[in-house]
């Protein structure tokens, strides 16, 4: 998982980085944003609830729960006021699922 921004310095913007260094609580060697919200989020979800009944529909729930979470975060860390933009390959993969969640 990637973050960046845009912040406005005088008349230009500058690009930062590394927004997706931060703690997810709890946090240990095998808790984090990065294991949490990417592709490989999804695996670690999985295996987490496999013992549920509606494994699938849990999985991308929660996974969508700390998604959201993290982005809103990130949003008010950035100060964003025009967007947040959410990229990479396991958006496209379930954009199914994301139109019908909202």
């Amino acid at each position: 998982m990637g973050v960046g921004g845009l912040v406005s310095i005088g008349n230009r913007y500058v690009p930062v980085s590394e927004g997706d260094h931060v703690d997810f609580t709890p946090t240990n060697e095998y808790v984090s944003v990065e294991r949490l919200s990417s592709g490989m989020g999804l695996e670690n979800i999985y295996q987490a609830l496999k013992w549920q009944d509606n494994l699938t529909l849990d999985t991308l729930d929660q996974f969508c729960e700390i998604l959201g979470s993290i982005a809103s975060n990130t949003t008010l860390t950035y100060g964003a006021q025009g967007g947040v933009y959410l990229t990479g390959g396991i958006l496209p993969v379930r954009l199914n699922f994301w139109q019908g969640a909202a």
